[in-house]
């Protein structure tokens, strides 16, 4: 048994586990492959690291171009980002677009996520991925260098979100108590 990854342009890889690969041959002797999965795909983290949600504006540059292009900070790890651009910033079939991986791309956004402590942090990566939607691309990059300061604002964004979900679950025990159905 081996894990097969599939990937489809413009969507995330899917992984298979532990699936069973046969080898078939037709009248014509022509070879195939039979996948068998005895369970359903799951979606595969090309980061390996745990990535948070921003959905933050932020400014970005491209290459060693000047000009700056406004963002939205998609989510960030501690080996990556993505950021969301709009379509209409670049011009229909611009060499700057064809020649986007592998250029390096900074991206900056001010974040305060404990209300206490304003983050503004600085992003410097490689475009790795440029998926191309109906408005907008996301580039998906690895970070050059991570900063330790980028380290602590996502230790207090991965604890916030804990502290949400704790928050929920703890509203959902409270509700499923108080509606018991009661004896008569």
């Amino acid at each position: 048994l081996t894990n097969v990854i599939y990937i489809k342009k413009n969507h995330k890889p899917i992984i298979f586990k532990n699936v069973l690969i046969e080898i078939f041959r037709n009248n014509k002797n022509e070879v195939y492959h039979k996948i068998t999965s005895k369970k359903e795909g799951i979606e595969y983290n090309r980061r390996n690291d745990y990535r948070i949600n921003i959905g933050n504006l932020g400014v970005s540059q491209i290459g060693e171009d000047t000009k700056s292009y406004s963002v939205v900070i998609k989510d960030i790890s501690k080996s990556g980002f993505a950021i969301s651009i709009e379509k209409k910033l670049f011009k229909e079939d611009s060499e700057e677009l064809r020649c986007i991986n592998e250029k390096q791309i900074s991206a900056s956004f001010i974040d305060n996520p404990t209300k206490k402590m304003e983050y503004n942090l600085h992003l410097n990566g490689e475009v790795v991925r440029v998926i191309e939607l109906e408005d907008k691309y996301i580039f998906g990059c690895s970070l050059v260098n991570g900063n330790s300061n980028l380290y602590d604002y996502l230790m207090i964004k991965q604890r916030e979100e804990l502290r949400k979900m704790r928050e929920r679950e703890e509203k959902v025990l409270f509700y499923e108590k108080t509606m018991k159905p009661k004896r008569v």
